[in-house]
C-alpha cells in the first residue's frame, strides 16, 4: 500500500511533467526545423502509454495514460488546442487539462496560475540538437535541452530518428530531472522523470490518429 506522502509526491511530480512532456504540438511539415518530432494531432486523436511509478520502500506501481485531443477553444480572441489526459492506476494523479497555441516562434501555453489568458512560450522554434531553452509557468521554472537524434526500441516498435531532450524542472522548492524522446511524426514515444528518489516511466503502447 503507498502512503498519502508517496500519493502527494506523485502528484507534485506529474502535474508538470506530464503536461511538459506532451503539451509541445508544433507546426506543419514546412515550418520551423524540428516540428517534425511534434506532429500536430487532429480532433479526436488519442495516445495511450503505460506508465511505470517506482518510489522507495513500496511496489512498482503499473499504471496507463491517455492523451485525447478535444479541439480547439477560443481564449481571448485566440484559438488553443484543448488537450486532456487522464492517468490511472497511479496514485494521487487523475486528470490533466491543457491548452497551447501554435506560431512560427514556437508553442505558447495558457498559464493557468495567471490571468484569464496568459500565455507563455514553452517551446521556441527552431528547434535542433544542442539548442536550449527555458520557461517560468506559474510556480514551475523549466530548462530543456535539445541533446542528440537516436534510435529508440520499444516493445511494440522500433523508431530510428527520435529527438532526445532533457529537462530540468523546479516547482515549490522540488526538482524533476527527465529524458524524452519524440519520434519524427509521432511525438513522444519515451519519458524518463525523476524527483525525491521517485521514478515515473511513460512508454508509447497505442497511436489513434
Amino acid at each position: 500500500m503507498i502512503s498519502d506522502a508517496t500519493g502527494r509526491g506523485a502528484e507534485i511530480m506529474t502535474s508538470r511533467y506530464v503536461l511538459v512532456l506532451l503539451l509541445l504540438p508544433a507546426v506543419a511539415c514546412t515550418d520551423p526545423q524540428g516540428a517534425a518530432y511534434f506532429p500536430k494531432p487532429h480532433r479526436g486523436a488519442q495516445l495511450e502509454y503505460s506508465v511505470e511509478y517506482t518510489a522507495p520502500f513500496s511496489q512498482v506501481q503499473r499504471g496507463t495514460m491517455v492523451v485525447r485531443t478535444e479541439g480547439d477553444t477560443s481564449i481571448n480572441g485566440r484559438s488553443y488546442e484543448r488537450t486532456v489526459i487522464v492517468i490511472s492506476g497511479i496514485p494521487g494523479v487523475g486528470q490533466l487539462i491543457g491548452y497551447t497555441r501554435r506560431t512560427r516562434e514556437g508553442v505558447y501555453e495558457i498559464d493557468t496560475t495567471a490571468a484569464p489568458g496568459t500565455e507563455v512560450l514553452v517551446t521556441p522554434f527552431p528547434l535542433i540538437v544542442g539548442s536550449t531553452w527555458s520557461a517560468t509557468v506559474g510556480a514551475s521554472h523549466t530548462s530543456s535541452r535539445a541533446d542528440a537524434v537516436e534510435r529508440m526500441a520499444l516493445l511494440s516498435h522500433t523508431y530510428d530518428d527520435c529527438l532526445k531532450v532533457s529537462s530540468t524542472q523546479t516547482s515549490n522548492g522540488v526538482t524533476t530531472t527527465s529524458t524524452s524522446w519524440y519520434a519524427r511524426g509521432v511525438g513522444l514515444v519515451r519519458g524518463v522523470g525523476q524527483n525525491r528518489g521517485v521514478t515515473m516511466q511513460f512508454t508509447l503502447t497505442s497511436d489513434t490518429r
